[in-house]
């Protein structure tokens, strides 16, 4: 899913979605694409970005669960964000 049709002229966020197979839980991976080359330049404030769609209805854990998969370059902390029905 993206945030615009036409990425290529200035970037934009962009999300994989996943379904687990244990219990079927969807799982996510939130950034934002760079203009042109399409390579990842943001992971958290895509996380952010995303989370904060989220409104009445749902609880959003920033950091909840600890992937280990962290980078420097574009920044990643490692840590996901939960997002349930409440």
């Amino acid at each position: 899913m993206a945030d615009s049709t036409y990425r290529f002229l200035d970037g934009g966020y962009h999300i994989r979605l996943w379904r687990t197979s244990f219990g079927g839980d969807v799982v996510a991976d939130a950034h934002h694409d760079m203009q042109y080359t399409h390579e990842v330049d943001e992971y958290e404030v895509a996380e952010t970005y995303i989370a904060g769609l989220y409104g009445n209805g749902w609880t959003v854990d920033a950091n909840a669960v600890n992937l280990y998969n962290s980078v420097w370059d574009p920044v990643n902390n490692g840590w996901a964000t939960r997002i349930t029905p409440s």
